[in-house]
């Protein structure tokens, strides 16, 4: 992982190894500064690579606002929203408005300060992607397993396709029309990486534009297929698919991005330890927003 800019650029490797330096710096203002650039690339990786992120609506908070919502809906409406990390969520039935719960998410990661002194760009790599795992790994729990609590047989179209058992064109287009009957459009699609790879040998014979085969070839994904945007998300078993229509399914409160600080007590050990913290929930606001397809394939 690189240290970046305020606009996102790669330093370069001789500006990173002055910058890991500066965590060391006898300067207290320089070092402080030095700990908080370690954030950018982190909250970027975040945005990026989190699959909660792109399905619920990140709504960013005051220190001191209530993590309130609307609901849309005049009458009584179940809602699910998320507990403290490894905790069930809670669903509970509103009429107006919806109070989310934001858990705090902690990491952090050390390393001898004769590395640091030295610019070790590799170890504060290192250690800056397994930190960031760990706050992914935590948003992703946390977030689909309120997901999986929306899923019920009377809340959630569960579309069956036919044929050898694959994620087909077919099955794709039976869970489009599900939820346009409901009044929703699907607009994201998360899939198995095994049933984004029966997707891709679909769409390589479908006759799809070039544009379209070409950004499939180059990125892996498929954006914009019936409108909708599709993902492979590792931990989903191969038998079911998961559409959303994410304009109203759910929100993210984000009461504190993630931030990185210095742990002043670590250089009487001649060590580098880096804190990390961030505040977040998560709410299904509209629980039959989701919709799920069956491929036929086993988990």
């Amino acid at each position: 992982m690189k240290l970046t800019n305020k606009e996102g650029e790669a330093l370069s490797p001789q500006m990173q190894r002055a910058a890991i330096q500066a965590l060391t710096s006898t300067n207290a203002t320089i070092r402080s500064q030095a700990y908080a650039a370690l954030q950018l690339p982190l909250r970027r990786a975040l945005d990026e690579e989190s699959s909660v992120r792109r399905i619920y609506q990140t709504v960013t908070l005051g220190a001191q606002d209530d993590a309130i919502f609307p609901v849309d809906t005049d009458d009584e409406v179940e809602v699910v929203v998320s507990s403290a990390y490894g905790i069930p969520p809670i669903s509970m039935f509103v009429t107006d408005v919806v109070t989310v719960n934001t858990d705090t998410y902690q990491g952090g990661w050390e390393i001898p300060e004769q590395m640091v002194s030295s610019g070790r760009i590799d170890q504060v790599s290192r250690n800056s992607r397994r930190l960031i795992n760990g706050f992914i790994a935590k948003e992703e729990t946390t977030g689909w397993s309120v997901i999986t609590s929306c899923v019920s047989g009377t809340n959630t179209s569960e579309v069956v396709g036919t044929g050898a058992d694959l994620c087909s064109l077919e099955l794709l287009n039976l869970l489009q029309v599900a939820s346009q009957e409901k009044g929703y459009v699907i607009d994201q699609l998360w899939v198995s990486p095994g049933s984004m790879g029966d997707l891709r040998m679909y769409c390589k014979e479908a006759g799809l534009p070039n544009e379209v085969r070409f950004d499939l070839w180059k990125n892996g994904m498929i954006q914009g297929l019936w409108g909708m945007d599709i993902y492979a998300y590792r931990t989903l078993g191969d038998d079911y698919i998961y559409g959303f229509d994410t304009s109203r399914f759910g929100v993210m409160p984000i009461r504190q991005e993630l931030e990185t600080r210095q742990d002043p007590t670590a250089a009487s050990q001649f060590k580098v330890r880096v804190y990390a913290q961030a505040q977040v929930g998560f709410c299904a606001i509209q629980k039959d927003a989701i919709f799920v397809g069956k491929t036929g394939k086993s988990a």
